[in-house]
C-alpha cells in the first residue's frame, strides 16, 4: 500500500526478540534497514505521484517533455511545465466550445481567461490574464489542437487598460514604467505599493 513518507516511519528493532535488540550490532543494522525503507518509500511515494499530470514532480516532468518533444523555458515553474504537459496530451479530438471553456478552466483558472467564437467570421479569440502569461505558448497549442481547421483563432495577453488601472491615483501609477503599467497584475501592482 502507497502512503506518504510522514505515516511510514520504519521501526525494524522492535521484530527481532529482545535478547537481539539490545545488541550494538542489531541496533545499527535497524537504523541502516530503516534508512533504505525510508529511501525505497520516497521513491515509491516519487513513482506513484508521476502517474498524474497534476503531481508530477521534476524528473516526471522531464520525462514527458522529452517523450513529448517539448521545450522548456528556463523560467518555467513546475506548475507551468505541467500545465503545458498536460495542454499537448489532450490532443486534437474534436471539442465543442462548452468543452472548450472547461479545459481553459481547468487549464488557467476561471478567472484568468475569456473566450469568444465569432461563428460568421469563424474566427476564435482567447485572451488570458498577464498572472499566467507564461502559459501563452501552451494556451496557443491547445487552441491549435483543439479548434477546427475551418476556425482561425487568435490567443493573446489580456493587458492593463485604463479602466482597469482607473482604481489607482496618479501618484501610485508614477512609481511604474509604462511596461509596468501595461503588462504588470494587478495584483502584484498592489502589493508592490502596499495596498
Amino acid at each position: 500500500m502507497i502512503t506518504t513518507s510522514s505515516e511510514y516511519n520504519p521501526t525494524s528493532i522492535i521484530y527481532p526478540p529482545k535478547v537481539y535488540s539490545n545488541i550494538s550490532e542489531f541496533q545499527a543494522l535497524s537504523v541502516a534497514y530503516d534508512k533504505e525503507c525510508r529511501l525505497i518509500m520516497k521513491r515509491l511515494e516519487s513513482i506513484y505521484k508521476n502517474r498524474f499530470f497534476f503531481s508530477l514532480d521534476e524528473a516526471g516532468c522531464s520525462r514527458w517533455e522529452k517523450m513529448m518533444k517539448i521545450k522548456v523555458n528556463s523560467s518555467y515553474t513546475l506548475d507551468d511545465r505541467r500545465f503545458t504537459i498536460s495542454t499537448k496530451y489532450t490532443g486534437s479530438r474534436p471539442y465543442t466550445e462548452k468543452r472548450v471553456r472547461k479545459l481553459l478552466e481547468d487549464l488557467v483558472g476561471s478567472d484568468n481567461y475569456t473566450f469568444n467564437i465569432d461563428y460568421i467570421k469563424k474566427h476564435a479569440v482567447c485572451k488570458i490574464n498577464l498572472g499566467v502569461k507564461h502559459q501563452l505558448a501552451a494556451v496557443v497549442d491547445l487552441m491549435e489542437n483543439i479548434l477546427p481547421l475551418n476556425i482561425t483563432y487568435d490567443a493573446i495577453l489580456l493587458y492593463n487598460t485604463h479602466e482597469i488601472l482607473a482604481q489607482f491615483t496618479h501618484e501610485q501609477l508614477s512609481h511604474f514604467t509604462h511596461e509596468e503599467l501595461r503588462e504588470m497584475p494587478v495584483e502584484k501592482m498592489k502589493e508592490r505599493l502596499g495596498i
